[in-house]
C-alpha cells in the first residue's frame, strides 16, 4: 500500500483540495450518511470546515481513475438512517487524512497529511473479485505527491526522514 506523509498548513490543504479539484477530483468525507447517496465536498472552504469540525478522512476519487462507484451501505448496527462507504469496495480511490493535532512522542510537532491508496479493491459486481489498483490511479497519486512535495522539504530528525513545508518549517523554527 503506497502512503506517505506531509506536514502542512491549513493554507497548504486548502491548496491541495484546490489542485485535486483542477484535476476533476472530488473528495467524500469518510461519514455517515442519510442516505446512500454520496455527498462531495464543494470548496476548499466546507473542506477545512469539515477537517475541523467533523471528519478528517476523506475519500478521492476521479473519472481520471474510477472504475466503480463508491458503494455506501447502510450500517446494520445502526436503527437510524446511517450509510457508509464500504472500505475497498469500487474505486478506485485515494485515501487522505488531515490531521488535526500531534502527540507530545511524534517527531514533528505538527499536524499530519497522510495520503494513501490500496493495492487492490473489490469489484462490487463480482464480489469476492477484486482488481488491482489502476495504472491511471498510481499516476494520480504520484502527480500529488509531486505536488505536496513541491511545497516541502525534507528533513531528519533522529534519524528518520520527514516531508515537511517550507512554511511548517519556519512555523516551527526549523527553517534554515
Amino acid at each position: 500500500m503506497p502512503q506517505i506523509e506531509f506536514y502542512i498548513n491549513n493554507l497548504e490543504r486548502k491548496e491541495l483540495f484546490e489542485y485535486v479539484h483542477s484535476m476533476k477530483g472530488k473528495f467524500l468525507p469518510d461519514i455517515l450518511f442519510e442516505t446512500p447517496i454520496p455527498k462531495y465536498v464543494n470548496d476548499s472552504e466546507e473542506f477545512m470546515l469539515t477537517i475541523a469540525q467533523i471528519k478528517t478522512q476523506f475519500f478521492i476519487v476521479s473519472s481520471q481513475f474510477e472504475i466503480f462507484p463508491l458503494t455506501l451501505k447502510q450500517n446494520p448496527f445502526i436503527s437510524y438512517p446511517a450509510f457508509s462507504v464500504i472500505h475497498r469496495f469500487g474505486g478506485p480511490y485515494l485515501n487522505l487524512s488531515c490531521y488535526r493535532g500531534f502527540s507530545e512522542t511524534d517527531k514533528v510537532k505538527y499536524q499530519a497529511t497522510e495520503l494513501h491508496h490500496y493495492g487492490k479493491y473489490i469489484n462490487p459486481e463480482k464480489r469476492p473479485d477484486e482488481f488491482y489498483a489502476t495504472d491511471e490511479l498510481k499516476q494520480y497519486y504520484k502527480m500529488l505527491v509531486k505536488f505536496l512535495k513541491s511545497k516541502c522539504k525534507q528533513i531528519s530528525i533522529d534519524g528518520k526522514k520527514f516531508w515537511v513545508s517550507k512554511e511548517v518549517l519556519k512555523e516551527l523554527n526549523l527553517a534554515e
